[in-house]
C-alpha cells in the first residue's frame, strides 16, 4: 500500500485482493501496516505514454510538472468505481506542463549503492 498526501489522503493497494483500489484514510480504521518514511518513486521511462490519448489503467503513475500521482479506483458504497489520481507529493508544486504516464514504476528507499527496491508495480 502507498499513501498519498493532501487534506484528504487516500491509501492505494498495490497487491492482493484490492490491487489498484484506494480508500480514504479516514475510513481505514481497520487496516494495519508498517509506515516507511522517506521512500521514493522511480519510473521506467521505456513505458512512458501520453495519458491524454491513451486509457489510464489503475496503478499507472502520472506526472505533470513537478507533481506525481498514481491512478486508483475509488469504490463508494453503492456506486460504480471512479478512477482518481492519488497525489504522492507532500508539497505544493507546479502542476503545469505536459502530462506523462508510466506503466511500470517502483518504490525505493535509500540512494546510490544503498538503494533498495521495496516493490515494483506494473498495471495489469
Amino acid at each position: 500500500m502507498i499513501v498519498g498526501c493532501g487534506p484528504d489522503p487516500y491509501a492505494v493497494f498495490l497487491g492482493g485482493k484490492w490491487r489498484g483500489e484506494c480508500i480514504a484514510l479516514r475510513r481505514a480504521e481497520n487496516w494495519e501496516g508498517m509506515a516507511i518514511v522517506g521512500v521514493g518513486v522511480e519510473v521506467d521511462w521505456s513505458t512512458a505514454f501520453r495519458p491524454d490519448s491513451n486509457g489510464k489503467k489503475s496503478l499507472t503513475v502520472i506526472g505533470r510538472g513537478d507533481s506525481l500521482g498514481v491512478m486508483a479506483d475509488l469504490k463508494e458504497r453503492h456506486g460504480y468505481p471512479q478512477r482518481i489520481t492519488v497525489t504522492l507529493d507532500d508539497e505544493e508544486r507546479s502542476a503545469e506542463g505536459t502530462r506523462l504516464g508510466f506503466h511500470r514504476w517502483r518504490i525505493v528507499i535509500g540512494q546510490g549503492t544503498e538503494k533498495i527496491t521495496l516493490v515494483e508495480i506494473e498495471p495489469s
